[in-house]
């Protein structure tokens, strides 16, 4: 599905126009608060009260727009068009505006076209990354693609292998190098899966929970392609997160020890990696056997 598709399946919503018209007035107030707020001026005041207030207003559409997407079935959008729309006006919602953004007569999509140059740490080049659009119906897209792909490969019975990666980056004289470990999902069905949206009433407060997964449940290791240098604790291997869901739904790269940093998932993608990581660690060999043959009074270091 592109961004025309889902956004006319949006457009047919009672909730959709008035987001954009008032997602649209937001950036407007914006644009016309000063950079810096004088205490002493009532005009800069007056501006900030009328962005605040707009703002406000702007999340109570945004709320109630992916409360009737999430009342919707299939009829209406796909599953996972629908989860992943309901992710994508989640996750970027507090991203912060631009000056100049946002003409009433350019309300709609171009509201955030120039945001796409934003690029907040770039987390996104790393292994196996994705560059989240700040685009709320273009993520949409691009989470509803991501899950699409991970339906189709453990909706079945045979086993699924993963690979698990973690990237080892040291300053100064140590090597980097890539920790690399193959795995299995034995029964795919139940190591992730897919659920309508669910809207639920705490205390008056209204939440849409998409309910993604953001993990593969029931990984066993098969073998270490390349190891760390450290004892490994062995339930790091057993759910490990999906990098490039993390990143669409969080903004964030998956990180710390346990987490692997990317994780590449079906028979394509970790043959391809597996290839890869097995040609470097044969390089990496011839190296070090190069370096043996230099006597320690000649080498650099």
């Amino acid at each position: 599905m592109d961004t025309e598709t889902l956004e006319k399946s949006l457009l047919t919503l009672e909730t959709y126009l008035p987001w954009v018209l008032v997602a649209s007035e937001q950036q407007l107030l914006f644009n016309q608060t000063p950079d810096e707020i004088d205490p002493n001026n009532r005009n800069h005041l007056n501006a900030q009260l009328n962005y605040v207030q707009a703002k406000t207003a702007q999340l109570a559409a945004r709320q109630v727009l992916t409360q009737e997407i999430a009342t919707q079935d299939n009829k209406f959008m796909p599953l996972v068009y629908r989860l992943g729309a309901i992710a994508a006006f989640n996750a970027t919602k507090d991203l912060k505006l631009i000056k100049g953004l946002g003409a009433r007569d350019n309300a709609r999509l171009g509201l955030f076209t120039t945001l796409e140059s934003y690029d907040y740490g770039r987390e996104y080049k790393r292994e196996n990354g994705i560059r989240p659009s700040l685009n709320p119906i273009a993520r949409a897209v691009q989470i509803g693609d991501e899950l699409k792909v991970l339906n189709k490969i453990f909706n079945r019975r045979v086993s699924v292998p993963v690979l698990m990666i973690w990237n080892h980056n040291f300053i100064g004289n140590r090597i980097d190098y890539d920790e690399v470990v193959l795995g299995v999902v034995k029964k795919p069905r139940d190591a992730w899966e897919l659920s309508e949206p669910e809207i639920t009433d705490e205390n008056g407060e209204i939440k849409i929970n998409h309910n993604i997964a953001t993990t593969v449940k029931g990984v066993e290791k098969v073998k270490v392609i390349v190891a760390d240098e450290y004892v490994q604790d062995e339930g790091k291997y057993k759910e490990p997160e999906i990098n490039r869901l993390i990143q669409l739904l969080f903004n964030k790269r998956s990180a710390g020890l346990n987490n692997p940093h990317a994780l590449y998932i079906g028979s394509r993608a970790v043959n391809a990696r597996r290839a890869e990581a097995i040609q470097a660690k044969k390089e990496y060999k011839k190296q070090m056997e190069a370096l043996d043959r230099i006597p320690m009074s000649e080498r650099l270091y």
